[in-house]
């Protein structure tokens, strides 16, 4: 992961039910990530009609070490943040989605107003997963995880037992294929100067 959109596409793969990919960012200073975030990812799968996405957000010290955050469920073992999607029900609201929050028309499977939307397998289509939101401050030298699955995390608050996927996924990015995070930054004192 980086700050700058690569000039080449490329593709990442992962078995739906074993694997994942994974993208780093290590801060330079302290940035603190407060509000709402969302992942634009193109993604395609590449032997069935629909996917399952799970995306995590996650913390690691300078030295390594996995941050984890309480919950009054789970005590000291939630991850940054995290959300996800089936692929099929990817049709975002026009009316409320914004840039930085999407939302999407419906998720029931069986909505006969907003039918789902299936792709062919290898099909390329992008689609925008709104995270829960998360306020944490990454000091310098911390790294900041994206992790893209198949399956659902253990360390997640919600269980998704019923998945749709199959065989191997697809992300895309660089050149046409503009997938990324979207996280709000929250300027230093510095930056915002003399308030």
């Amino acid at each position: 992961m980086n700050l700058n959109k690569p000039k080449q596409a490329g593709e990442v793969t992962y078995e739906w039910d074993s694997g994942k990919v994974i993208f780093d960012i290590t801060f330079d200073k302290d940035t603190e990530i407060s509000g709402h975030i969302m992942a634009k990812l193109w993604v395609s799968p590449l032997d069935t009609t629909d996917m399952d996405i799970f995306v995590t957000l996650r913390k690691f010290t300078a030295a390594g070490h996995e941050v984890t955050f309480d919950s009054d469920i789970m005590p000291g073992r939630l991850p940054v943040d995290w959300g996800w999607m089936r692929l099929s029900k990817r049709e975002l609201d026009p009316t409320i989605s914004k840039p930085w929050l999407p939302e999407q028309i419906s998720v029931i499977p069986d909505d006969p107003l907003h039918p789902a939307q299936p792709v062919t397998p290898g099909q390329i289509v992008p689609c925008e997963i709104q995270l829960v939101g998360s306020s944490t401050l990454f000091s310098a030298g911390e790294t900041l995880r994206l992790e893209i699955a198949g399956t659902m995390p253990p360390d997640n608050l919600f269980a998704y037992e019923s998945t749709v996927n199959a065989g191997t996924d697809a992300i895309y990015f660089g050149a046409k294929y503009d997938s990324y995070l979207m996280v709000p930054v929250v300027p230093s004192q510095m930056e915002r100067g003399n308030e």
